[in-house]
C-alpha cells in the first residue's frame, strides 16, 4: 500500500531535497515542483519532491540573477572581458 503523506512546506522540501528555500521557490516557479497555497503558505506535493529527486528528466536547479538571466559561466565573462579589451584597445 502506498504511505499517505501529507503536503510539504518549502523548508521541508529544502530539506529533503538538500536545496535551499529559495531555490525550491524557483523549482515551483520553472514548474519542477507541483505546489498550491494554503492561505498565503505554498505546499508542495510529496510526489513532485519525490520525482525531482529520482531525476525526473529535468534539468538541475541553477541560482538565477535578478531579471531571470541566468548566472555567467567563469569562461563567458572571461570572453566579454577580451571582447571589451579588444574593443577599447587596451591589452589584457
Amino acid at each position: 500500500m502506498m504511505e499517505s503523506r501529507r503536503p510539504l512546506s518549502v523548508s521541508e522540501a529544502a530539506s529533503e531535497l538538500g536545496l535551499t528555500d529559495y531555490l525550491v521557490r524557483q523549482a515551483i516557479r520553472e514548474g519542477l515542483l507541483d505546489a498550491f497555497r494554503v492561505g498565503r503558505t505554498l505546499r508542495i506535493r510529496p510526489a513532485s519532491v519525490a520525482r525531482l529527486l529520482s531525476g525526473g528528466g529535468q534539468a538541475p536547479l541553477q541560482p538565477r540573477r535578478a531579471g531571470g538571466r541566468p548566472r555567467r559561466s567563469a569562461e563567458a565573462a572571461a570572453k566579454g572581458a577580451d571582447a571589451v579589451a579588444t574593443s577599447t584597445g587596451s591589452t589584457p
